[in-house]
This record gives C-alpha cells, structure tokens and sequence, in this order.
C-alpha cells in the first residue's frame, strides 16, 4: 500500500503485530534461557527487512527493526550462550503472500513446510554453527 494511503491506527497495529509482539514474547522466554544457560531464539521476518520493496514502506519498517531487534539482541545473548537468528524469507507460500505477487511468482515461491525444516535443521542439526542470518529466496532477479 502506499505511503500516504495509510491511516495512523493502521501504523499502530501493523507495528504491534510485526514487531511488539516479537519483542513482548522474546522478553517473555528470554529469563527461561538465561536460567537454562542455553537456548536459540528465532526470529522470522522478511527478505523485505534488508531491502526495502515497492509501496511496502510501512513492511519494510518493521521488518528492519526486527532486524535491528534480532541484531541488538544477538550481542547480548550471546554472553549468556543463547543463540539469536534471524531469518529473512522472500515469500513464503501462504494465502497473504498470494495476494501480493502474481500467481506465476506465487508458485515458485517456499513453501510453510520447506522453511520450517530449515529452521529446525539449523537450530538443532547444526547447533554448533555460528549462524546470525539466514536469508532464503527461491525467486529469480
């Protein structure tokens, strides 16, 4: 949507949607992870949260401060041996990202399974690796 097209409570939900309730969760089990000495905590957000997107200034906001959020965070985690990941998928197969690109694109895009099992490889196949992002495209530029 563009810019000037936007009404302020739209602003305020779509900034408590994306990136409030990140931080509102993570800074509830964070404590957990800090007790257990131990944990990873990921963050999904949007390949759109590294480069901004066409008339998606308002997505793109929100996307780049959860990427600061995950960055800002991941410094401070890691003193108390908690991993912080950020991962930045360009379009996941879901009935939302359909409504945005055209069915063409839509079909070549990841799917909620795929990402998923990516996720999980990372966290618990590959929990040695120092991994801090994880950007995931399928689509051709």
């Amino acid at each position: 949507m563009p810019f000037g097209d936007l009404k302020d409570k739209e602003i305020e939900e779509f900034f408590k949607l994306n990136i409030v309730s990140h931080i509102k969760l993570t800074n509830k089990i964070y404590p957990i992870f800090v007790k257990n000495g131990s944990g990873t905590i990921v963050n999904i957000s949007s390949v759109a949260g590294i480069r901004p997107v066409l008339h998606g200034t308002l997505y793109s906001s929100v996307k780049y401060g959860l990427k600061g959020f995950t960055d800002s965070l991941r410094i401070e985690a890691k003193k108390k041996n908690i991993r912080v990941i950020g991962v930045y998928p360009e379009g996941i197969k879901t009935e939302l990202y359909l409504k945005t690109v055209k069915k063409e694109d839509f079909e070549s895009t990841i799917s909620p399974e795929e990402i998923s099992q990516l996720i999980f490889d990372v966290t618990k196949k590959y929990q040695s690796l120092n991994l801090d992002d994880l950007i995931v495209s399928r689509m051709n530029y």
